[in-house]
């Protein structure tokens, strides 16, 4: 049947995915001395609840303050954002911080942010990150190592949810999780085909020669996928900083309309991306749980044959999806309960297919913005 085929595919790109996470070796917390230098460029819209705990992980940051610069993106904030930046820049007079001011924006806000802060920028090295976050303290020797040891152009590492309680925020931890997977396992398998412009760094000169964000300026998201593909795409060498149990941490979305939207966002990019491994990818993992749902719903109409083949098939997909992401969380230094993961893959097919389904609509809200797809 047409329906096991697609599910024993997805059993072996699970199996090779696993095997590249398991390809991808822990860097050392220590390097040698470096010369590098990052200008650290972060994109802020109305983050005042987040941004005292960055700005403590940015102070507890082990490198040489002498060899980065840090430049915040004021994107139109409404909150107190910009006057605890002002706070933190005249309290730490040691440290190189600007802050920048974004006055108009349009299709692309956090890209066009960006480019303000690139253009101003005085190293060679971009190191990208979110407003809502927490930095690990070895966050640029991670990039540095790969930059000096493996002459990478851009650099990558792993981003993960901060540890919190109620089913949707496990839910939220499960999904990027698994996200988080395909990029280690697919790095380590040979092609990477996916990133976080949350825990990235590239190289200046050749994100400029590149193009930079050019031809996609007009598309909400991909700070991160766009460029990845860029550099994927001309052959520049790609780097992935893994340090064990330091990912860049973040915060769970409070909301499951939130959640969706963010999801719809991320997903309407891929429609922009070059046909390829992701796009396969995206679409075995809709035709799967589409699969089920169709599944579920012939066996209320025709009876018991349709729900022994869809018991049988989603506790398959169940075992090799924990299988993975145990062997993920591992990897980076992160819990995961395979019990609490069950209600998860309850509800997982419905989320992925109504995803898709708004994806392809055309548009979605955002941060109280409607955008095009």
């Amino acid at each position: 049947m047409l329906a096991i085929g697609f599910f024993i595919l997805y059993a072996l790109v699970l199996i090779w995915l696993g095997y590249g996470v398991n390809q991808v070796k822990y860097r050392p917390k220590t390097s040698k001395t470096t010369s590098i230098r990052f200008s650290i460029c972060i994109p802020m819209h109305n983050e005042a609840e987040h941004l005292p705990g960055l700005l403590k992980s940015i102070l507890d940051l082990e490198y040489p303050e002498e060899l980065y610069e840090i430049i915040f993106i004021n994107d139109r904030s409404t909150d107190e954002s910009v006057s605890i930046i002002t706070s933190f820049i005249q309290e730490n007079l040691n440290l190189n911080i600007r802050l920048l001011h974004q006055k108009t924006a349009q299709q692309a806000p956090k890209k066009e942010a960006l480019n303000l802060a690139i253009n101003a920028s005085q190293f060679s090295y971009i190191a990208t990150t979110d407003a809502d976050v927490l930095l690990p303290k070895s966050w640029l020797k991670g990039f540095a190592h790969e930059i000096s040891m493996n002459k990478a152009k851009l650099v990558v590492g792993p981003v993960t949810y901060l540890p919190s309680e109620g089913f949707l925020s496990q839910f939220q931890a499960h999904d990027y999780l698994s996200l988080q997977g395909v990029s280690l396992g697919s790095f380590g398998g040979g092609s990477i085909l996916f990133c976080s412009a949350a825990n990235m760094a590239y190289c200046k000169d050749s994100f400029l020669a590149l193009g930079g964000f050019k031809n996609n300026l007009h598309i909400s998201s991909g700070d991160d996928t766009f460029v990845l593909e860029k550099f994927k795409a001309n052959g520049l060498p790609i780097g992935y900083s893994l340090i064990y149990a330091e990912p860049v941490f973040t915060y769970p979305l409070k909301s499951w309309r939130d959640l969706f939207m963010q999801r719809v966002r991320w997903a309407a990019k891929n429609t922009h991306l070059k046909f390829g491994w992701s796009q396969l990818l995206g679409a075995l993992v809709f035709i799967v749980n589409a699969t089920l749902i169709i599944l579920l719903i012939l066996s209320g109409l025709f009876g018991i044959s349709y729900l022994i083949l869809f018991g049988g098939l989603w506790v398959s997909k169940l075992l090799i999806d924990i299988s993975f992401l145990s062997a993920t969380a591992k990897k980076i230094g992160v819990p995961f309960c395979s019990h609490k993961f069950i209600y998860s893959a309850l509800v997982y097919p419905f989320f992925v297919v109504l995803i898709f389904l708004f994806a392809l609509k055309g548009g979605f809200n955002w941060k109280g913005k409607y955008y095009k797809r």
